[in-house]
């Protein structure tokens, strides 16, 4: 309920001693949703005053979202260097190298992501293990890891967006298109489909008329 959480969260702003903890989740939901200058700003004045590596890895992220890769490979390779065994640093930074075309590099590091992900079934890891799959051009594990994180959290828009993610990179754009509807309905900003992944739904019927709704025109413009 980003509402309402953003709403307690302002309130909180004005508590000196929590003041840090209120501006680490408010960016964490104004990514969420989509806010990329507001989240972008917050993560670089939270950064400054704690480096904590999941703080350095969303900034990275939302530096992701808005087009600013290079800056975004730096903040992934911080968030590596400072947690070398996470798999959550190591997926994005795997990421970024994959769109900026260094293939082979990015092969190495989802394949790191799975090992270290071995055996493991919370729902953080299967999202992970779901997209490093579906880079790694494995389809079937990919799936099952995605169908086991919808059961655990069938409600949950990163969920939502992780499974479209995974259909759209095995072409079923039917389940994709489905799977993007529930995150979107779920609070997650439309702003997440700018990833690379999901250039092949600029053909889709259904897709160009969420971006023409929500006034994205220039999405899928080549």
């Amino acid at each position: 309920d980003f509402t309402n959480a953003n709403q307690s969260l302002q309130r909180l702003l004005n508590i000196p001693p929590a003041k840090y903890n209120a501006k680490q989740l408010l960016a964490d939901i104004y990514l969420s949703e989509g806010e990329l200058n507001s989240s972008i700003g917050l993560y670089e004045e939270i950064t400054k005053i704690s480096s904590e590596s999941s703080d350095i890895d969303n900034l990275g992220l939302a530096y992701t979202l808005a087009g600013r890769y290079h800056d975004s490979l730096k903040m992934a390779e911080l968030s590596v260097a400072r947690s070398p065994e996470h798999p959550s640093a190591i997926l994005n930074l795997a990421d970024i190298k994959l769109i900026l075309g260094l293939t082979e590099q990015a092969t190495s590091l989802y394949q790191q992501v799975i090992k270290l992900s071995d055996q493991q079934q919370d729902l953080e890891t299967l999202i992970i293990i779901a997209q490093a799959y579906v880079h790694l051009d494995q389809g079937k594990p990919a799936i099952k890891a995605i169908n086991q994180a919808k059961k655990l959290a069938p409600e949950n828009g990163q969920v939502a967006f992780i499974a479209a993610l995974v259909y759209n990179q095995l072409s079923e754009q039917v389940s994709a298109m489905n799977q993007v509807e529930e995150a979107l309905a779920a609070g997650f900003g439309l702003v997440w489909f700018n990833l690379p992944w999901f250039d092949s739904l600029c053909d889709n019927s259904d897709f160009q008329q969420l971006l023409i709704k929500a006034g994205k025109f220039n999405r899928c413009q080549r």
